[in-house]
């Protein structure tokens, strides 16, 4: 996506905050929005999330890959709740809602880490992640993020990064 939508998305958002809408219809708005205001063959990929004070995370899924939940014995992905912003003019979007315990850790992640390819041209993919976070249970997000930053280089071999990658790992700590 340019830099241009991005910011473009960024502003919408923003600007929906403010409202006080639902999570979904917040991401539907930011869709219809940016649907009737960009090029037909634009559309971004997110994941838009509300967090409680008791660890209740409400997430909204727009065609973006999964994030992974992280708990004291297992890891799971939550998948996406919608199509990419932007595909259809109505879209409508759903809600994944999670519950983190204490220590427990949400990872977010740019296809940069899933398509990491190595010097034959393979993918990383997305399981790797999996197991890589469940070796990492007791990681905390710091941890997690390294250790997932360190896997994408090992499995390139050397060779150049082909998209920007961008890892982002909350931990409930109270």
């Amino acid at each position: 996506m340019r830099s241009a939508s991005r910011a473009h998305l960024h502003a919408m958002f923003r600007a929906l905050i403010g409202v006080g809408l639902p999570l979904a219809q917040m991401v539907e708005r930011a869709s219809r929005v940016f649907c009737e205001s960009t090029l037909a063959s634009q559309y971004a990929t997110l994941v838009c999330g509300k967090a409680g004070k008791h660890g209740d995370v409400e997430l909204c899924n727009a065609g973006h890959l999964p994030p992974l939940l992280v708990g004291k014995s297992d890891v799971r992905s939550i998948d996406a709740t919608g199509l990419p912003l932007g595909i259809f003019c109505s879209e409508e979007f759903s809600v994944a809602k999670a519950q983190l315990g204490k220590g427990d850790l949400l990872i977010l992640f740019t296809d940069g880490l899933s398509e990491a390819q190595n010097l034959s041209g393979a993918e990383l993919g997305v399981e790797p992640l999996i197991d890589l976070a469940k070796t990492g249970l007791a990681a905390s997000a710091h941890e997690l993020v390294s250790l997932c930053m360190a896997r994408a280089a090992e499995f390139r071999e050397g060779a150049p990064s082909r998209d920007d990658l961008s890892v982002m790992v909350i931990e409930r700590v109270g």
